[in-house]
């Protein structure tokens, strides 16, 4: 594994089976990089496979095929999974994208967010714990002296920020967000977005960020991929990508991007390279350094 690479996924592949004749492959032959201390988006339509791809990751359920390396560890392998559960879980941290759904409503948001750490560190006495709480919330930007108040008391903008909060909690080398900003307005969205930025650049922390908002994406991503019925078919350094998309399904997305004068005319300008309609099985090609697009050959 490159010791620049955080994440190596190989044709990862998750199917369901719907009856004896039906199978949706929700996720068929995705393969990318993340490397360390960058963040990469991943965009695309609800249904294109991008949540399950986050959570494949994750190791929330068992991939139906393909691989996924961790640190030099392939964390797909049952064995070596269970070998180094205790590392893996700490290193990997997951955000989601409904904040109030992810809290235990009877827990305070203090003893939600050192929970990680009370449940690692069992001798870890009460100050200690709130002590941890109050430094993750500082971080995040929430004022500690609400320490003991309760979900219920909190906005959603402010409940997100605690989980992220708690995902910082075992100082984790990857944070996977999936569609944490999606249920949050607009003004709060920018917010948690740069402090996503924040933390990649004074923690040194690496993000999936798991998206469908292209121009969220857009400002937050070092390198994009897109996804499409299952398959990432367009991945390319973010500013790349918005200036020279070449899959007509990117086209179509970027297209669709709201802009300050609707009246304004959009000039994209697109690779050398052309997919060609119908004929052969689809391939990568490199249309650019690092600008690769899944199309027939």
């Amino acid at each position: 594994m490159n010791e620049n690479k955080l994440v190596e996924v190989r044709e990862l592949k998750k199917y369901y089976m719907l009856d004896k004749h039906t199978t949706v492959k929700a996720v068929d032959d995705v393969s990318f990089d993340i490397l360390k201390g960058e963040i990469f988006g991943l965009v695309g339509e609800s249904g294109s496979g991008k949540s399950t791809t986050g959570k494949a990751l994750m190791h929330l359920f068992e991939p139906t095929g393909g691989s996924v390396c961790f640190d030099g560890m392939e964390i797909s392998d049952k064995s070596v999974y269970r070998k180094n559960r205790r590392r893996i879980t700490g290193e990997m941290q997951m955000i989601f994208q409904d904040a109030a759904s992810a809290v235990n409503t009877r827990m305070t948001i203090g003893e939600i967010i050192a929970e990680p750490f009370r449940i690692r560190s069992r001798k870890a006495g009460k100050r200690e714990l709130r002590e941890k709480a109050a430094e993750l919330m500082a971080l995040t930007g929430l004022s500690s002296s609400v320490m003991d108040r309760y979900p219920s008391e909190f906005s959603g903008g402010q409940l997100q920020r605690a989980c992220i909060a708690r995902a910082l909690a075992l100082n984790p080398k990857l944070i996977i967000a999936d569609e944490p900003i999606a249920s949050l307005d607009v003004s709060i969205q920018a917010q948690i977005v740069n402090l996503f930025k924040k933390l990649q650049e004074e923690c040194r922390l690496t993000f999936l960020f798991i998206a469908h908002d292209l121009a969220m994406v857009r400002y937050i991503s070092d390198r994009i991929g897109v996804m499409h019925r299952g398959r990432l078919v367009e991945l390319a350094p973010g500013k790349e990508l918005f200036s020279y998309p070449v899959h007509p399904y990117t086209q179509s997305l970027i297209e669709a991007i709201p802009v300050p004068d609707p009246g304004a005319a959009k000039n994209h300008r697109h690779a050398g390279y052309q997919p060609e309609r119908g004929g052969g099985q689809p391939v990568w090609h490199e249309v650019s350094p690092g600008h690769f697009v899944f199309a027939a050959g």
